[in-house]
């Protein structure tokens, strides 16, 4: 049965006009996670209106949404009354040409979809957000890690985490296993969130306490045919979207790091890309198509986008949900049955690479994988790998000494 959504994490989303432009305002509780919600939605705090505030853009509108999913109900009554300017603070302002954007409002969708949470809020301790912020972690991994810490310490109905034992802690673990039934992924990250408190912020060592770890799970990556990428990119007649599926996979590139991707790092006539800041602050080259060069050369040329690679509605950044439904509406059209996401082009990337000769060691390097043997699945999947192995069953079937084929029906 599902828990009832708790009322006392919400999010109200009302129109605010600020600086000449067309906003959305966030207010909440003074919550140290829905703040961090609130940045990784790309929201900045607003002196003047003492909120936060992101602007007026339907991309705006799903980062919320994407953020405060599974922490906190999302409001968006505010949004769906006619804005009387005369009514929001500072009107009196005018429109600088530099700030002016599409009036339109953000399409809203009919039923917004319900964000469940299941955690009170619960303060964190102090030094946790602020040691989160002075290490630079990614806006992705505070949300995540701040989550995380709050459903542990409500979980123990907010007492000090210094007064809470080993014992409790991998008790915890066991209800969120058996329980809750997370995933591996998530019973790693609910760890990371614990031991960054008593490692980072507490200065412990960790010899002072452990905290088991589920065993790694081995699962081999899927991979597209080379004739599906073809029918894949060849499926759609608009010229940025195809752009967009090329790229993916001639790069290797993830989806977050074709969204970060600006003009300036795609060198069309070095056919190189420059992916700045990638997982885990790494900076790489990676090689580009010199076919996908002059397609490329034609887009920028018919969307002149102003300085993201990529950009959506009033030149913001574009969105990881508009890449994932190109490619489903691409698979679609193409009549592709198998599953493929941006991440499968990576995979197929590397794969079709070390299918062809390169080096593993090139491919590390175009991934940006800091460990070998994280590359080395792919030979797993190699199918030139696989075709050098003579199967056992055609090894006796050519040395056949019964003088006919047992797999083959006898001649009448």
């Amino acid at each position: 049965m599902e828990p009832a959504t708790n009322t006392k994490l919400n999010v109200r989303l009302e129109h605010l006009y600020h600086h000449g432009a067309r906003c959305i305002a966030l207010s909440f509780e003074n919550d140290q996670v829905l703040i961090a919600c609130a940045k990784a939605a790309g929201a900045v705090w607003s002196k003047t209106h003492e909120c936060w505030y992101v602007r007026n853009s339907e991309a705006a509108l799903n980062a919320i949404f994407i953020s405060f999913k599974g922490t906190a109900w999302v409001d968006m009554d505010g949004l769906r009354k006619p804005q009387n300017r005369s009514n929001t603070p500072h009107a009196h302002e005018r429109s600088h040409p530099a700030e002016s954007i599409s009036r339109s409002a953000p399409t809203l969708p009919s039923k917004p979809e319900p964000v469940r949470t299941i955690t009170t809020a619960v303060d964190l301790p102090k030094g946790y957000l602020e040691t989160l912020e002075r290490r630079r972690y990614s806006e992705n991994t505070v949300r995540q890690y701040c989550s995380h810490f709050t459903k542990f310490l409500d979980h123990f109905g907010g007492r000090d985490p210094e007064a809470i034992t080993e014992e409790e802690i991998n008790a915890y673990l066991l209800y969120l296993v058996n329980e809750r039934k997370v995933s591996q992924s998530m019973q790693n990250g609910v760890i990371n969130a614990i031991k960054f408190h008593y490692e980072k912020v507490l200065g412990q060592k960790r010899k002072e306490y452990w905290l088991e770890r589920p065993r790694k799970e081995r699962k081999l990556p899927h991979v597209a045919s080379e004739e599906e990428v073809l029918r894949l990119i060849g499926a759609t007649t608009n010229i940025k979207h195809k752009a967009i599926i090329a790229l993916l996979y001639s790069t290797g590139i993830r989806r977050s790091e074709l969204l970060h991707l600006r003009k300036s790092d795609v060198n069309l006539d070095r056919l190189q890309v420059m992916v700045k800041g990638g997982k885990g602050k790494k900076d790489r080259y990676t090689i580009l198509s010199a076919q996908l060069a002059v397609a490329l050369s034609a887009y920028l040329i018919t969307f002149t986008p102003n300085y993201w690679m990529f950009e959506g509605p009033e030149r913001s950044q574009y969105s990881a949900n508009s890449v994932a439904e190109i490619i489903k509406k691409g698979c679609k059209v193409a009549g592709i049955t198998t599953r493929i996401t941006p991440h499968i082009l990576r995979h197929s990337f590397a794969t079709h690479l070390m299918e062809r000769g390169t080096d593993i060691r090139y491919i590390q390097e175009l991934l940006g994988h800091s460990n070998l043997a994280t590359t080395e699945i792919y030979t797993h999947v190699s199918q030139k790998s696989l075709a050098k192995i003579i199967n056992p069953l055609d090894a006796i079937l050519g040395h056949n000494q019964l003088g006919t084929n047992p797999l083959l029906k006898p001649k009448p």
